[in-house]
């Protein structure tokens, strides 16, 4: 990982090497390296692994911009397993990755402002 010098702290892979380095245990427990707004589109789409944009992906550090999908090269310079637990990178403009799940739906229909636990509702 030491001959990556070209990436600066802003993009996300120097932060996760500090993460692996400084803070082991929790770099094993974590499951996915998602930025927020990818997390939140997952969750509200119900979708079984977290998307992003090549646009937001590029900020990663990890990216093949030939390819436009993220380089198994690149994150197993920091670690193996790191490429399994990167967002999928959608390549179409405007490609439609899923549906507002039911839950969210029937609330956003029903004015509710709250939607934090779906399981006390």
């Amino acid at each position: 990982a030491d001959h990556l010098p070209f990436l600066t702290p802003g993009f996300t892979s120097p932060k996760i090497l500090w993460m692996k380095r400084k803070e082991p245990d929790l770099f094993e427990q974590t499951k996915w390296f998602v930025l927020p707004h990818d997390y939140v589109t997952m969750k509200l789409g119900n979708l079984s692994e977290p998307i992003t944009d090549a646009g937001d992906a590029s900020g990663n550090g990890m990216m093949d911009t030939t390819t436009r999908e993220n380089s198994k090269e690149l994150a197993d310079a920091i670690d193996p397993m790191l490429y399994t637990k990167l967002s999928k990178i959608i390549n179409k403009p405007n490609e439609i990755v899923g549906y507002l799940d039911e839950y969210y739906f029937k609330k956003l229909l029903s004015g509710r402002s709250s939607c934090y636990d779906k399981n006390t509702q």
